[in-house]
Parts: structure tokens; sequence; C-alpha cells
């Protein structure tokens, strides 16, 4: 539908610029805000980045700012490094979110192992459940994708460390209500929505939450 209607008005300004003396439109505006409209309309209605649409987005915005002079021509070059990055990305997404299973990685601390559970989201979506009753850390990754995990059930035995990294994505962390909650956030053109309000009390145990966002945001509940 969207790709009709944006044919459907591209056709309604040519025909004006024809018809209607003095009547003309930036086409080096037009055809990147074009692309950054369908890259956005998709992503909202599939709940989720793809490739494809991702590459409209990056591209519209990137081609948008030039036009703009708020952009060198000098990032022309970059385009095509971009492109293969992201379709890189997808590819390399797309096999790890064949494995419906969660990675467990072991971390060692003053000698002592803790198994972390890695969630990934690239190029599409992670919604999990968890409800552990030793719950040692998490690793999440939202990629051009998201990850939705709720951890409102699980028990901790010590302090915990949960590190969310948000680039061109976004992530979802659901949190228990009886531990302390600290969170510390590094965006770069992204931010951390923290929806969690609570005194610090000492004699409760602490999740500490690490979270890294660039391009994307992270929403912690």
């Amino acid at each position: 539908m969207i790709i009709g209607l944006l044919i459907l008005v591209f056709g309604i300004v040519l025909l004006l610029e024809q018809i209607v003396p003095g009547f003309s439109i930036d086409f080096e505006i037009l055809w990147p805000t074009f692309l950054i409209v369908i890259g956005a309309y998709n992503i909202i209605k599939d709940r989720k980045p793809s490739i494809l649409s991702s590459i409209c987005l990056i591209i519209g915005s990137i081609f948008l700012l030039i036009n703009l002079d708020l952009l060198t021509e000098d990032f022309y070059d970059l385009i095509y490094p971009i492109i293969l990055i992201i379709v890189g990305i997808g590819i390399m997404g797309a096999t790890i979110s064949g494995n419906k299973g969660t990675k467990i990685s072991t971390k060692i601390v003053n000698n002592k192992s803790y198994q972390v559970r890695n969630y990934t989201g690239i190029f599409g979506g992670v919604e999990q459940v968890l409800a552990e009753s030793d719950f040692e850390g998490a690793n999440i990754y939202s990629i051009f994708g998201s990850v939705d995990l709720d951890l409102t059930k699980v028990k901790i035995k010590t302090n915990t460390i949960i590190y969310v990294y948000s680039i061109f994505g976004g992530t979802t962390v659901r949190l228990p209500e009886e531990y302390n909650i600290i969170v510390t956030d590094t965006s770069v053109f992204g931010g951390t929505d923290n929806k969690i309000v609570r005194k610090y009390d000492d004699n409760k145990k602490t999740i500490y939450i690490n979270v890294t966002n660039v391009f994307g945001g992270t929403d912690l509940r």
C-alpha cells in the first residue's frame, strides 16, 4: 500500500510540474525522503527491522543529510561499505536466529564461575520469559533488531550484572521487584527509558544494568 501511495504522489508531482506554471519540487530532497518513509513504515508495520527496510532508512537518511548540506559528499564513498556491513550482519543474524535456544557462556570473576545467558536479536526479534532460581547474569544484543526479556520471575543468590547493547535496535527488560536495580547508561543518538523507581535497600541483593545505546533504545520496566 505504501509503495503504491508513494508512486501515486510521485506521479502527481510530475504532472503538476508540467501543467502548473512555477510549480517545482526539489527531487534531491523528495527521493531520499521516500526511502526514509518506506523504511520506517515497514519497520513499524513488521515491528522489527528487515535488511531492506534498514537499508532504505539508512541510505535515505544519508542522502537527505548530504542534499541538505549537513554532510559532505565524501559520505558517498561510505554508502557501499555500509550496505555491505548491513547485509553481512543480516546474513549472520539469520543464521543466529535459526537457533531457538539461548546460548549460555561461562564467565569467571575472582576464580568463581558464572553461567551467563546471551540473547541476540539481529534483524529480528527475540522474546523470552525466564524463571530461573539462580540467575547469574545476561548479555543482551539488539542490533538492527529487538530483544524483549521478562526476568520478573528470576531469583538471584548474589549481586548480578546484565549488559545491554542496543545498536540500531530496541531492548525491553522487565525486572523483578524484590531487588535493588542500579543502571549505568551510555548513549549515542539513543536513550534509556528507565521506568523503575525504588529506594535502595542495603538488605537486598542488587541487579546492575550496564546499558549502551547507539542509535537505539532500551526500556527498563
